[in-house]
């Protein structure tokens, strides 16, 4: 992952030159070319949600996520579980909080069966997943992290912990997990607002208070950074970034109006505003509305934008501030003439 100090880098407006070939950019510039493949390097762990379940895979081993509660598959078979045993467990729970949960479970108020995944991590040799518990309002009243061993014929989910606070996760999977120094990382709320809970193997957490409660808590990929959302009731996103591990270190970088899309490493915030799609850079402030058939990647001579994303005709390459560094376009091919039948002499 590149440094915002790498991205500021690319206002020395040195010659730098952009070419294409076999399906990779060139970036040539004051040091070694840089080379940015079409596709990027497949991540640990990938998660795909649909309108009926939710999936992610890692080291083999997907996890489905369905109102039936969580499927284990691997090459050897599948298992199904609710994991029901987890929310009264005694590593969770004490005799008089489930009694007052049973009674909210008669009354349909509440169920034991999982209701979805906040996120999926590699964690050593074991997947590492937080598995959710939500009312039927879609309220979450528990999170718990567990464990399985993708070495297993059979892996079986083994309860780490439970997840002091609740995460801004939804749908049937997300992804407001990550691992940062060997153990799982995520920010939760709680009473005296948003913390990055980190939990290691043995069960142990540690916490560091970031800031105000917020709507949407993401973790960036090596957990350095957490990114936030919070709605207004003017009709505007206020976008926020925390440093960890320096305690109350969110601030609002950025307030924008339109439908929120995600970041993206370093420090980008994607949103659209009609039909546009708006990338911000959260470091800088600056904003450059881009096409929303384009992909982008930061580089360490900029941020580089083509389009279309898989078989690109156009690329232009920006600093920090969205100043135009270098472009690329693809050559026209020229038509060849049609071949000329060569003319009979008469006879």
């Amino acid at each position: 992952m590149w440094s915002l100090a790498l991205l500021g880098a690319a206002q020395a407006q040195a010659a730098t030159r952009l070419t294409f070939q076999d399906g990779q950019f060139i970036l040539s510039g004051p040091g070694a070319p840089v080379v940015v493949q079409l596709e990027e390097a497949g991540s640990e762990v990938s998660v795909e949600n649909g309108p009926t379940e939710g999936r992610a895979t890692a080291r083999g081993v997907t996890l489905v996520a369905s109102a039936r509660g969580l499927r284990i598959q691997t090459a050897e078979g599948s298992i199904q579980t609710t994991l029901a045993e987890i929310p009264v467990s005694g590593r969770i729970a004490t005799k008089a909080s489930n009694e007052a949960l049973m009674k909210r479970v008669r009354a349909g108020e509440r169920s034991l069966t999982v209701t979805g995944l906040s996120g999926v991590a590699v964690l050593g040799p074991d997947v590492a997943f937080v598995a959710r518990w939500a009312d039927r309002d879609g309220v979450t009243w528990l999170e718990a992290l567990m464990k399985l061993d993708p070495r297993e014929v059979r892996p079986k989910p083994v309860l780490v912990g439970r997840v002091e606070g609740t995460t801004t996760a939804r749908g049937f999977v997300d992804s407001v997990v990550t691992v940062r120094a060997g153990r799982v990382a995520m920010p939760v709320n709680r009473e005296d607002g948003l913390t990055l809970l980190e939990i290691a193997p043995d069960g142990t957490g540690i916490g560091v208070r970031l800031g105000p409660r917020a709507e949407r808590a993401l973790p960036s990929e090596d957990g350095s950074r957490v990114f936030t959302l919070q709605r207004t009731p003017h009709g505007t996103v206020m976008v926020g970034v925390a440093t960890v591990p320096a305690e109350g270190s969110h601030r609002t970088v950025a307030e924008v109006r339109g439908a929120p899309l995600g970041f993206m490493a370093p420090s980008f915030f994607r949103y659209r505003r009609g039909t546009e799609t708006v990338l911000v850079n959260l470091n800088t402030g600056a904003e450059a509305a881009l096409p929303a058939a384009s992909r982008q990647r930061a580089t360490p001579l900029g941020l580089l934008s083509w389009q279309p994303a898989s078989t690109p005709t156009t690329a232009t390459l920006y600093d920090g501030s969205f100043r135009v560094l270098a472009k690329w376009t693809a050559p026209r091919s020229v038509p060849r003439p049609a071949p000329v039948a060569p003319r009979r002499a008469p006879e």
